[in-house]
């Protein structure tokens, strides 16, 4: 059996875990609202806090590094929508958010972009010395691709701090996270490729180490920034869409798989990720209705409830 199959297997099995350990870290809050700050137990003494951190932190991780390793950059990246899609049928069995027509058509829409990704997407990876793939990193299409997300990432960066439009500050900040994370991607798949050809020992792939944990410790912090100054039904789903099709151009052109892909699979490919990216925003309209509705339904005094962040912060002042 093809090593890409339990690749993908391992990416299904990772987003699953997210998806319902993130749901478990919401249930765990839910359970407690009622309780006053001075009686409420620390996360690390709820057991579904703990375990949904364990399942969205070490089990998604693993499964996404194992998964990396197995299969090709461009076709596990786009698997990563499967997060979206266990999180909104997880939201509403663990903590009954209705799902609506929507969000079936939203679900049913990111399987069909899924299921077109795999069936276009190269499936076996490449095996490379360790001179070849660090020649990878000195390829013009590498080189170019990181300076154009690296112009993007200081371009959102401004936006967020001085923008004055709040649509440009409510999209710029998700897609620093996105940008950051399809290189983080990148580099993991570059340092696996390195240590599978016996090259664990040697100061290039350390370095390249270093470099992931980095731009992943960045991706996590910009993810956060935006989940504090934002709303997490226009972050996750802009962070996700960003990391997709950045991940999936990066694989294609810096890792480019089996034989050079056809007219046809470039067509399948593209559509399968444009599919994808619908059915993400098909759930993240789904539960802007929903937070409207809400909102519509609250008592004015509600909206300025402490610890509910209904609004962007849109007077920020630009940052020196």
């Amino acid at each position: 059996m093809s090593k890409w199959i339990f690749g993908v297997a391992a990416s299904v099995i990772g987003t699953f875990s997210s998806g319902l350990g993130d749901n478990l870290v919401r249930k765990s809050y839910a359970q407690i609202e009622h309780l006053s700050e001075e009686e409420r137990p620390p996360p690390y003494k709820r057991p579904l806090w703990v375990t949904g951190w364990l399942l969205t932190t070490v089990m998604d991780t693993g499964c996404n590094a194992l998964a990396l390793a197995l299969a090709p950059l461009s076709l596990i990246i786009p698997l990563g929508a499967l997060h979206i899609l266990w999180g909104a049928a997880f939201a509403h069995l663990i903590n009954e958010e209705p799902l609506g027509k929507l969000g079936i058509v939203g679900a049913v829409t990111i399987v069909a972009g899924v299921a077109l990704v795999l069936v276009s997407a190269p499936h076996d990876s490449k095996s490379r010395s360790f001179d070849d793939t660090l020649g990878i990193m000195g390829q013009l299409g590498f080189v170019l691709g990181q300076a154009i997300i690296a112009i993007l990432v200081v371009l959102c960066l401004w936006l967020t701090w001085c923008a004055e439009h709040v649509v440009l500050k409510t999209f710029a900040a998700p897609a620093v996270s996105g940008l950051l994370g399809s290189s983080s991607n990148l580099m993991l798949k570059i340092a696996e490729s390195l240590a599978s050809s016996d090259g664990a020992g040697r100061w290039e792939f350390w370095l390249i180490v270093l470099c992931t944990v980095c731009l992943a410790l960045a991706q996590l912090m910009s993810l956060n920034h935006a989940l504090a100054t934002g709303e997490a039904f226009t972050v996750v789903p802009t962070a996700n869409s960003v990391l997709l099709i950045g991940g999936t151009v990066n694989g294609l052109v810096c890792f480019n798989d089996s034989s050079t892909p056809s007219q046809t699979q470039l067509i399948l490919l593209s559509t399968g990720i444009v599919v994808v990216v619908a059915g993400i925003g098909i759930l993240a309209g789904k539960k802007s209705l929903l937070h409207l509705a809400e909102r519509s339904s609250d008592p004015p005094l509600l909206s300025a409830a402490p610890g509910v962040n209904y609004h962007t912060q849109q007077d920020a002042p630009c940052a020196p």
